[in-house]
C-alpha cells in the first residue's frame, strides 16, 4: 500500500512540474501576443491619426489650385510643427478612448522629423506638385509640338537684341553724313585774254539732307513698345503689389528633409500646363487676383500688371523682330525696293547706300513686328517662324507667353507662382497670415505609446499625399 502511494505522489509531482512549465510558456506566449497586439494597435492608431491630420489639408489651395499641403499654422500667425503634433495627438486620444483594460494604451509622445516644405529647394517641391496637378488633367499644350524650335526661339531673342543695337549703329552712320557739304561741280580755272590764270567758275556744293528711317524706332524701352502695340493703354490693368515680403523676396523657413525632383522636359511642359490652367494673362485676366496678368508676372517678376505686360510684349517683340528681319531679307521684292529707295536718297553719298538699305529693311521689320504684336494683343495669331515658312504653327499671345515661360528658369517659375497664390490665398476668409513656407509636403511622424503596465511601443509613419 505504501509503495502505491509513492507512485501516486511521483505522478502528481511530475504533473505539477509539467503544468508549471506549460503555464509559464503559455504566459510568455500570451504576453507576446498581447505585446504584438499592442504594437499593431499603436501602428493602426498612429496611421489613422495621421490620416485624420492629412484630411485637414489647406482647403483653398486644393479647391482653387489643385494642391495638397498641410498648413502647419492652422490659420494662426505662428506656424509650428507642434500644431500638427497637437492635431495628431487629439485624433489618437479619440481613437484610443479612455479605457483601462488589459489592452488599453495611451500616446505619450509624438515627434515630427524629415519635414519637406513647399518652398524647399527654391520652390522645387511646389514645382513638382504643380506638375502632379497638371498630370491629373489631360493633355498639355501646343508647346509639346514646339520643343524642336525652342533653341531657335532662344537664338531669335538674342538676334533681336543684336538687331536693335545694329539699328543704333546704322542711325549713327546716317546722322554722321547728314548735313555734310558735297561738291557736285568742281572749280574751273583758265586763262583770260591777258594770259592770267583765273577762276572761271566757282565750285557748287549741295548739303546732304538724309533722314534716318530708324530715328523713330530707336526708343526700344518696354513702355514704348507697349505703347506702340496696345490699342488703348487706358484699358491696361493698373494693379500693383508690394513684393518686399513675397515668397521670392523674403527669407524662407527651411524643412529638415530631402526631396528629389525629376528634371524632365515633359515636367516643364506639365508645369506650364498648370500655369495655363490656374493663372491669368492679358488676354484672359484673373479678375479677382492681386495682379490680373499672372503669367506675365511669372515671366518678368515686376510689381505691376503694366510693367509685367510691357516686359512680356517687349520679349515677344524681339522674337518677331529677328524673324521678320530674316523673312524680309528673303523677300526679293522688298529687298529690291530697299535698294532703289536707298539709292535715291544717297546719290550724294553713294557709300551710304548699303547702310541705308539695311536701315530700311530694319525699319520695315520693326513695322511688321509692331503689327504682329497688335494682332496678338487683340486675340489674333502670328506665325512663329515666317522666315522658314512655318505656316502650320500660328500662335496666340498666350502661346508666345508659354514659350517664353518655358525658357524661364525653374526657380523663377516656382517662386513667382507661389508669390501670386500666396497673395491671393491671403484674401480668403481666415487666411490672412498664410505662408507657403509653413506648408508641409511630407514628413515622418513618430509616436511613442505606453500600455497600462508601463511598457512603451515606438512606431513611425510617413505623412505624404503624393
Amino acid at each position: 500500500m505504501s509503495r502505491e502511494r509513492r507512485v501516486d505522489g511521483s505522478v502528481s509531482l511530475f504533473l505539477t512540474l509539467t503544468i508549471s512549465v506549460f503555464l509559464a510558456l503559455a504566459a510568455v506566449l500570451i504576453e507576446s501576443a498581447r505585446e504584438n497586439t499592442m504594437l499593431l494597435q499603436a501602428e493602426t492608431v498612429l496611421d489613422t491619426s495621421v490620416n485624420s491630420a492629412m484630411g485637414e489639408y489647406h482647403k483653398v489651395l486644393w479647391e482653387e489650385y489643385g494642391l495638397l499641403f498641410i498648413d502647419c499654422s492652422y490659420k494662426s500667425s505662428q506656424p509650428s510643427y507642434q500644431n500638427l503634433v497637437q492635431h495628431i495627438q487629439a485624433a489618437a486620444d479619440q481613437n484610443l478612448g479612455t479605457g483601462t483594460g488589459w489592452l488599453s494604451m495611451t500616446l505619450t509622445d509624438v515627434n515630427v522629423s524629415s519635414v519637406v516644405l513647399a518652398t524647399d529647394d527654391s520652390g522645387t517641391v511646389f514645382y513638382q506638385r504643380g506638375v502632379e496637378a497638371a498630370k491629373a488633367d489631360t493633355g498639355v499644350s501646343i508647346l509639346e509640338q514646339l520643343l524642336a524650335y525652342m533653341t531657335t526661339v532662344e537664338e531669335l531673342i538674342a538676334q533681336g537684341e543684336t538687331l536693335l543695337g545694329m539699328g543704333s549703329s546704322l542711325d549713327d552712320s546716317i546722322e554722321e553724313a547728314n548735313g555734310q557739304e558735297i561738291e557736285i561741280l568742281p572749280e574751273v580755272w583758265g586763262y583770260d585774254e591777258d594770259g592770267n590764270y583765273v577762276l572761271e567758275q566757282e565750285a557748287e556744293y549741295e548739303q546732304v539732307d538724309i533722314t534716318s528711317p530708324l530715328k523713330t524706332i530707336l526708343d526700344t524701352s518696354e513702355e514704348f513698345i507697349l505703347g506702340q502695340a496696345a490699342a488703348d493703354l487706358s484699358q491696361v490693368s493698373s494693379l500693383s503689389v508690394d513684393l518686399s515680403e513675397a515668397v521670392s523676396s523674403r527669407s524662407l523657413a527651411v524643412g529638415q528633409g530631402s526631396f528629389e525632383a525629376d528634371g524632365e522636359v515633359t515636367d516643364r511642359l506639365f508645369f506650364l500646363y498648370y500655369l495655363h490652367t490656374y493663372m491669368g494673362n492679358y488676354r484672359d485676366p484673373d479678375a479677382d487676383g492681386n495682379l490680373q496678368y499672372s503669367m506675365e508676372y511669372i515671366l518678368a517678376g515686376k510689381d505691376s500688371d503694366r510693367k509685367n505686360l510691357a516686359a512680356a510684349v517687349s520679349r515677344i517683340f524681339l522674337i518677331r523682330m529677328a524673324d521678320n528681319f530674316m523673312a524680309i531679307q528673303q523677300d526679293t521684292e522688298r529687298v529690291a525696293a530697299a535698294e532703289i529707295g536707298a539709292g535715291a536718297v544717297t546719290f550724294l553719298v553713294p557709300y551710304l547706300q548699303p547702310v541705308m538699305k539695311q536701315a530700311l529693311l530694319l525699319y520695315w521689320s520693326y513695322e511688321d513686328s509692331i503689327e504682329d504684336l497688335q494682332t496678338l494683343l487683340t486675340g489674333g495669331k502670328v506665325q512663329l517662324l515666317k522666315s522658314i515658312e512655318l505656316v502650320d504653327v500660328e500662335l496666340s499671345y498666350e502661346q508666345y507667353l508659354m514659350i517664353l515661360l518655358f525658357l524661364t528658369g525653374r526657380e523663377n517659375l516656382s517662386l513667382r507662382t507661389m508669390d501670386l497664390i500666396e497673395m491671393d490665398v491671403r484674401q480668403t476668409d481666415g487666411n490672412k497670415e498664410f505662408r507657403f513656407d509653413a506648408c508641409i509636403d511630407s514628413c515622418l511622424i513618430g509616436g511613442i505609446f505606453e500600455d497600462s503596465a508601463g511598457k512603451t511601443y515606438s512606431t513611425d509613419i510617413e505623412l505624404r499625399y503624393y
